[in-house]
Order: C-alpha cells, then sequence, then structure tokens
C-alpha cells in the first residue's frame, strides 16, 4: 500500500464535496496529448492545441459543405473513410 495512495471512491466523494469552476483556456493551450507510433514505431505524444481542433473542423466544414448541400433534408448522412491501421487508428 502506499502511503499517500487515496481509494478511489474516497477521491470521488471528495470531488462531489468541492465545486467545479470551468478552467480559462485559450487557443493555444492544450486540448489533447495524441499518443502515436508515427512511421517509426517507437511510441511518442503528439501536442494538439485548441486552435488546432478548431481549424481541422473549420477544414472538414468546408471539405464536405459542397457535399452536404446534396443531402436532401432528414435524411441520414453517412460518411465511408479508409484508415491505415497503423499511426494512431491501429
Amino acid at each position: 500500500v502506499l502511503p499517500a495512495a487515496v481509494r478511489f471512491g474516497d477521491a470521488l466523494a471528495q470531488g462531489r464535496r468541492k465545486t467545479w469552476t470551468p478552467p480559462a483556456l485559450g487557443p493555444d493551450d492544450i486540448a489533447v496529448l495524441q499518443y502515436t507510433g508515427g512511421t517509426t514505431g517507437v511510441s511518442k505524444g503528439a501536442v494538439l492545441l485548441h486552435r488546432n481542433l478548431v481549424a481541422n473542423i473549420l477544414q472538414a466544414e468546408a471539405w464536405y459543405q459542397p457535399a452536404l448541400k446534396k443531402i436532401p433534408k432528414g435524411e441520414q448522412i453517412v460518411t465511408v473513410c479508409a484508415l491505415p491501421l497503423y499511426h494512431i487508428f491501429g
């Protein structure tokens, strides 16, 4: 047993008694540490900032807009994407 360890249930109980305040976040704050072996197979963490994720969403929106305009209202959108079974998806 570790002397400074806190049991999981106790940690949850302590957390329930606290007030949560959302942190102030900006575009240059870290949003995700995405672990990947890349093309070398050596594990590493890629740092993605909030601005990276927002830029990716805007890129996807721009890319899909022409196709989305052709989908009849109320119809389910289906996307098929072939991904390699290595890097971050393997």
